[in-house]
C-alpha cells in the first residue's frame, strides 16, 4: 500500500510537472509571437536618434539645448508617427477578439516590458484607438539637465500630466478640483515665463483644461436641460459649488473672469462658443 502511495505521488508530481511545463512553452511562444509583430528596425531608428540629440546636448549651451529639444520633437513625433503606421494592423485590432492581434491583460504587460527598452508603451487613446507613444517622463529625462529654467519646468509639468491621464473617450478620469490644480499650474507657469517660447502652447493646454473645467464633457457636461425638450438649462450643484470655490480661492485669475461670464451665460444654446471666444481673447489680451 505504501509503494503504491509513493507511485501515484511520484505520477501526480510528474503530471504537474508536466503541465506547468506545458503552460510555460505556450507562454514563451505566444510572447515571442507578439514581440515579433514589430518593426526593430524603425524602434532602433527611435532610439539611434536619441542617442544622437543626447550627444548634441553635451556640448550645448541652454539656449541651444532649447532649440535641439524643439527641432528633435519635430523628428521624433515623425518617427512615431511612422511607429505606429508600421503596426496598424495590431494596434486597430488589439480589442477584436476574433483577430489572432486580440491582446489579453497580460499581452499588453508583455508588449509594455518589450516597448520600454524603447522608451516607448502601447496607450488606450480610447476604446477602439491605441498608440505606441512615448513613455511620460521621455522628454523630461533627455533635456532637464540641459534646457534654460522655462523649458525644464514644462517639461517637468507634461511629463507628470502624462502620468496621470485626465482624459479618454469622451469621459474625465479626474475629479474637477485636479482639473483646476492643472490649469493653475499652467497659469503660474505664465506669470513665471511670460516672454518664453513656450507661452503660446502653455496657454493652449491652459485653455484645453479650461475649457473641460467650465463645460465639461460630452459624458459630464457641467449643465443640464436643453431645447430639445424645452427644459430650462441649469448648473447641477456640485459644479455650481465647484465653480464657487474656485472664485473664491483665486479671485485674481483670469478663469475666474471666464468661469464668471459662463455663470452670467450659460443659458445661451451657443455657450460652447461664446466660450471659446472668451479663451481666445484671454491669450491675445483684449
Amino acid at each position: 500500500m505504501k509503494k503504491f502511495l509513493i507511485i501515484i505521488f511520484t505520477i501526480a508530481i510528474f503530471l504537474t510537472g508536466g503541465i506547468f511545463g506545458y503552460k510555460k512553452i505556450v507562454s514563451d511562444e505566444r510572447e515571442k509571437k507578439i514581440i515579433q509583430m514589430f518593426n526593430k528596425d524603425i524602434l532602433d531608428n527611435f532610439v539611434e536618434n536619441k542617442k544622437s540629440v543626447i550627444e548634441r546636448l553635451k556640448t550645448s549651451n541652454p539656449e541651444e539645448a532649447d532649440k535641439i529639444y524643439n527641432d528633435y520633437l519635430k523628428i521624433s513625433q515623425l518617427i512615431i508617427e511612422n511607429i505606429n503606421t508600421e503596426h496598424l494592423d495590431f494596434l486597430n485590432n488589439i480589442y477584436n477578439e476574433d483577430s489572432e492581434y486580440y491582446f489579453t491583460e497580460k499581452d499588453w504587460k508583455t508588449v509594455n516590458k518589450f516597448l520600454n527598452n524603447y522608451d516607448l508603451k502601447i496607450f488606450d487613446l480610447a476604446e477602439t484607438e491605441v498608440r505606441i507613444v512615448e513613455v511620460p517622463n521621455y522628454y523630461y529625462n533627455i533635456f532637464k539637465d540641459y534646457v534654460t529654467g522655462d523649458y525644464r519646468e514644462y517639461l517637468e509639468i507634461t511629463y507628470k500630466e502624462n502620468e496621470d491621464p485626465y482624459f479618454t473617450d469622451g469621459s474625465i478620469l479626474v475629479s474637477y478640483d485636479k482639473i483646476a490644480d492643472r490649469l493653475l499650474t499652467w497659469e503660474n507657469f505664465l506669470k513665471k515665463y511670460p516672454n518664453s517660447n513656450l507661452a503660446e502652447i502653455a496657454n493652449e493646454k491652459c485653455n484645453i483644461y479650461r475649457r473641460i473645467y467650465i463645460l465639461g464633457s460630452d459624458n459630464s457636461p457641467t449643465r443640464e436641460g436643453g431645447w430639445e425638450n424645452n427644459e430650462l438649462f441649469y448648473i447641477p450643484e456640485n459644479n455650481l459649488k465647484e465653480f464657487n470655490r474656485f472664485i473664491e480661492k483665486y479671485p485674481d485669475s483670469p478663469t475666474s473672469d471666464i468661469i464668471k461670464y459662463y455663470l452670467e451665460n450659460y443659458k445661451e444654446e451657443n455657450i460652447n462658443t461664446l466660450i471659446s471666444k472668451k479663451l481666445n481673447k484671454n491669450y491675445e489680451g483684449e
